[in-house]
């Protein structure tokens, strides 16, 4: 909704093609819309990755990845984003339809490698 007319039209044609290639995976290859529509609230939401998507269908990587890192930075403007301040007890749920997770390593550190608060997570898929 933050996008100019044009660019949500441009995107509302496009296919991603994600791979794993990041991690060592080239081979492994899915296809989805680089806009998707939550089933529930029906806004539409970006559904790109840096991580995962290599690039546009019909594109090359090299025309693609000028627009995935444009996209990414909207995705991650502070505007649209919630940052935790985790205390004893929290208990956080999201919902991955809308939402990525990202989780900086920049709380506490008793040394190199060795956490000092971890973090201790479950997931959960709700039917």
């Amino acid at each position: 909704e933050s996008l100019s007319a044009p660019m949500r039209e441009l995107l509302d044609g496009l296919t991603c093609i994600n791979t794993a290639r990041n991690y060592g995976d080239p081979g492994n290859r899915a296809t989805h819309p680089a806009v998707r529509v939550h089933p529930v609230t029906g806004r539409k939401c970006l559904y790109i990755s840096d991580q995962m998507t290599d690039h546009f269908d019909g594109w090359t990587v090299a025309e693609s990845k000028p627009l995935i890192d444009y996209l990414c930075k909207q995705i991650e403007h502070p505007a649209f984003t919630y940052r935790h301040r985790w205390e004893s007890g929290d208990v956080i749920m999201w919902d991955n339809r809308c939402t990525q997770h990202y989780a900086p390593l920049d709380y506490d550190f008793a040394g190199k490698d060795k956490p000092e608060n971890h973090r201790l997570m479950f997931r959960s898929t709700l039917a």
